[in-house]
């Protein structure tokens, strides 16, 4: 690359990037459209996406629950009530397996 080619950066051009009162001056951007990678409705993407967030939080949340002294600090561990938090895992699981049915054996527990 010789030195007629390069662009020198001179008072004029960073001048222009920002306005009088001195913030930044923004330009326009021009971002080319992919169709091919949008989201859209009826593909499963999004919900694909949302289930698969969701049962990670839902593996960390029982790791939580499992083994609170590594993985929780002593002033979330004071903030929780276990036995609460014991029928609420068991409700969930007892819905995910017997359906809405299940939902009145919470009330046993």
């Amino acid at each position: 690359m010789n030195e007629d080619s390069r662009h020198v950066a001179d008072a004029t051009d960073i001048k222009d990037e920002y306005t009088t009162d001195g913030s930044y001056l923004y330009k326009e951007r021009h971002v080319e459209p992919m169709p091919e990678r949008e989201f859209r409705f009826g593909e499963g993407k999004i919900s694909g996406y949302a289930s698969c967030a969701l049962g990670i939080l839902a593996i960390l949340a029982v790791l939580c629950y499992r083994y609170p002294e590594y993985l929780t600090t002593p002033e979330l561990r004071a903030a929780y009530d276990a036995d609460v938090l014991r029928s609420n895992f068991q409700g969930v699981a007892s819905t995910y397996f017997n359906g809405p049915v299940g939902m009145p054996t919470l009330a046993c527990t």
